[in-house]
């Protein structure tokens, strides 16, 4: 029960923290939508209500009562004033939403990589499980704050009519609107089922996405063009990459499958529903108990409460998955830095006596080996040093300790005499130039790769 309530608490934090960030990319669009989706959810209501009453009076007519002329004129103004509605909304509606959409955009890509540039070290990228939070970062805070934008206002739009039209079930027969209530549960609990299974299949197949990802970069890339038809490797990664497809395929095809089955079967309950109200307004007719204006309201407010109830429950499920994608961005949102920053940095001299490792010793995680050991190592400044050993004996790692790429586990990195680690990160590194064996090249122009050396310069006019 305390799981529960502790989940469902994260449910409306994440709800409300998807809120704010569609309230700060646009809020003139969020107040426009919301008073667009309301008049969207009361209209079905009004038709069916203005239809009903004309129904009423045909009625009346044919067995010789009136109608003023005046009162159909302001029902035909009413009927066209909807017409008009009906088409238009939804047009505006799509229009505030895509622009949304697009600031929304800006505003998430912006706060994802801005955080990821706050990453002083390389930890978080070379470690697998927060790899995949950065991924699923990126992948899902997008998308599931602008879902989650287009199903709050198709929940809010649908609760709307919901309430109105069970508001005339009630008033016509408390069986039969709380029959057409409680088959909904059912549905209910299965949407937000299968959303959990959804959400937990792409969780799973995220490494699987990025093997998938890595294959297609070696298939396709000038960088691996090379190599992969020297050695002939391209029937292989090839190979590869379409049993990593199958894997993929036959896992959302499993899923499928299992919603297809709770589908088929909601969708035979919904059916003996609608037949039970449309049998008990049909009986209520026989016995005079209702115009023939009653009759298409009532039968009209079944239909339109079961379709309202099957897209609200749609939409809650959908919160649901939106929120354990988003709960992804705020992970990444709370990320601490795997590198310690000083509150309070010495300023970085010119480096005149050398660089000294103290007692370092070096492993990537507590699971992981030691690479580096109790190493003591005196650099003079001005010398050359070269570091010689088999591979995986440290030598790179070494560098990205003397970069502060990574912090020692044990020992000190001194910059004459100086802990690398009271130093800002940023200045630290003005005063170094590494090219390491795995050397990015930018595809840029020529003049964009040299200045990337020094960003100061970078637009400075080349004479």
């Amino acid at each position: 029960m305390l799981k529960k309530f502790k989940y469902g608490q994260q449910f409306l934090q994440s709800i409300s923290h998807m809120l704010k960030l569609v309230w700060q990319a646009y809020p003139a669009a969020c107040i426009g939508t919301f008073i667009i989706t309301i008049f969207q959810g009361l209209i079905p209501l009004a038709n069916a209500w203005i239809t009903k009453v004309l129904l009423d009076w045909l009625a009346q007519l044919l067995i010789g009562g009136r109608a003023t002329k005046e009162q159909l004129i302001w029902l035909l103004v009413a009927q066209a004033v909807l017409m008009v509605a009906t088409a238009m909304l939804p047009h505006l509606g799509r229009y505030l939403n895509a622009e949304l959409g697009r600031r929304l955009t800006v505003l998430i890509q912006s706060t994802v990589y801005q955080k990821i540039n706050c990453f002083e070290g390389i930890a978080h990228f070379e470690n697998p499980k927060v790899y995949d939070t950065i991924r699923l970062a990126q992948q899902g805070a997008e998308q599931s704050s602008s879902q989650t934008l287009e199903i709050l206002t198709e929940f809010i739009q649908n609760l709307v009519t919901l309430l109105s039209f069970v508001g005339v079930l009630f008033s016509f027969n408390l069986f039969l609107a709380n029959l057409v209530l409680l088959a909904a549960l059912p549905q209910l609990y299965v949407q937000l089922k299968l959303g959990q299974q959804r959400f937990g299949l792409a969780f799973e197949l995220s490494p699987v996405e990025r093997r998938k990802f890595y294959y297609s970069f070696l298939l396709t890339s000038v960088q691996a063009a090379k190599e992969v038809r020297l050695f002939g490797l391209g029937q292989y990664f090839l190979h590869k990459l379409l049993d990593l497809y199958k894997r993929v395929h036959r896992a959302e095809r499993k899923q499928q499958q299992r919603e297809l089955r709770w589908e088929l079967g909601l969708s035979i309950l919904s059916s003996v529903v609608a037949s039970v109200a449309f049998i008990i307004v049909v009986l209520a007719a026989f016995g005079k108990k209702l115009t023939l204006g009653d009759i298409t309201l009532y039968v009209s407010a079944v239909s339109s409460v079961q379709d309202a109830l099957s897209r609200f429950i749609f939409a809650i499920a959908g919160l649901n998955e939106s929120v354990l994608f988003h709960s992804y961005f705020r992970k990444l949102l709370a990320l601490r830095p795997a590198l310690p920053i000083q509150t309070v940095t010495e300023s970085v001299p010119k480096l005149s006596s050398g660089l000294e490792l103290r007692h370092v010793s070096f492993r990537y995680s507590k699971q992981h080996p030691w690479i580096l050991r109790d190493v003591n190592l005196k650099i003079p400044a001005g010398s050359c040093l070269a570091l010689v050993g088999l591979n995986g004996a440290g030598k790179t790692t070494l560098v990205k300790l003397l970069t502060r790429l990574y912090d020692p586990s044990d020992g000190q990195i001194l910059w004459d005499g100086i802990d690398i680690r009271e130093f800002d990160p940023a200045e630290f590194r003005q005063r170094i130039g590494t090219i390491f064996q795995d050397f990015m090249r930018y595809d840029l122009t020529v003049c964009e790769n040299i200045g990337l050396g020094n960003l100061a310069k970078i637009d400075d006019n080349i004479g």
